[in-house]
């Protein structure tokens, strides 16, 4: 999953800054497990409030899970909190 702890300036030039994902603790865990369309069947694992519900319901990870968390992250970014009581 994506959160705002993952996402870090890898220049100091805030004109024109680059950012990346810093946190690959998941991604390291499922090297090589992804079956077709890049879907992950295994135990499920991330932070609740950025996992998407789905994937808690079914203990399947899609890949559009990312784009759940990366929303998450953007709805902070706007009001200054997360949209879940169970993260913060």
């Amino acid at each position: 999953d994506i959160k705002e702890s993952a996402i870090v300036f890898t220049s100091a030039d805030y004109v024109r800054p680059r950012v990346a994902l810093a946190d690959a603790g998941l991604a390291t865990a499922f090297a090589g497990t992804a079956g077709e369309a890049g879907i992950l069947a295994a135990a499920v694992r991330g932070t609740p409030g950025y996992v998407p519900p789905e994937t808690w319901q079914d203990g399947i990870w899609y890949p559009r899970g990312d784009i759940f968390s990366l929303g998450i992250v953007w709805f902070q970014l706007m009001t200054g909190r997360v949209p879940s009581r169970y993260v913060g």
